[in-house]
């Protein structure tokens, strides 16, 4: 079970790297789920200690640090083990524009964390004024695709998913579609 301490009444959102490891290390979750989810951390985390230029240990979680994103990031390494998925492709990565607000101050979309992340990685052209790549999808991303691709592989498609964001844009469908199948 994952555990998340509570300190004075509120849902801390601010959390150091060891910590997060420490927690879903003591979790009690199938080891495979875990390492996922370290994985994940771990890429988030060194992107941050290579733009703080700090070591990996020091880094200090704002924004990802809070419960949601802790939630996200262990959801989803649930999820890949329920669903015994074998290997994982992804499409080029729309990055948005725009501004973002964060601990830090003010920066263009993408974070810096979140750019650092997706150094080689093939983006995809958007010019929607919003951040559509948060650190942690990018965290996500980068940690567990096998593989960028450009085109659906030849597939079996056996089920499809789709995640809504809050927000709708007139440009695109504000959505992430995961499709499971076999190749």
């Amino acid at each position: 079970m994952l555990s998340i301490e509570v300190e004075n009444g509120s849902l801390s959102p601010s959390r150091n790297y060891q910590d997060i490891i420490k927690v879903i290390q003591d979790s009690g979750m199938n080891q495979e789920v875990i390492e996922k989810a370290i994985d994940i951390f771990t890429t988030m985390g060194k992107a941050e200690a290579k733009i703080h230029e700090i070591p990996l240990e020091k880094v200090h979680f704002h924004e990802v640090g809070a419960l949601d994103s802790i939630i996200d990031i262990v959801g989803v390494s649930l999820a890949l083990h329920s669903l015994n998925i074998d290997k994982i492709y992804c499409s080029p990565v729309p990055l948005g524009g725009g501004i973002v607000r964060c601990e830090h101050g003010t920066f263009p979309v993408p974070a810096p964390a979140t750019l650092e992340m997706l150094k080689g990685v093939p983006l995809a052209e958007c010019n929607i004024p919003f951040e559509l790549t948060t650190p942690t999808g990018a965290g996500i991303a980068v940690a567990l695709t096998n593989e960028f691709v450009d085109e659906i592989p030849e597939m079996k498609v056996e089920s499809i998913g789709y995640g809504a964001g809050t927000y709708d844009f007139e440009q695109r469908p504000n959505v992430l579609r995961i499709i499971i199948g076999t190749t």
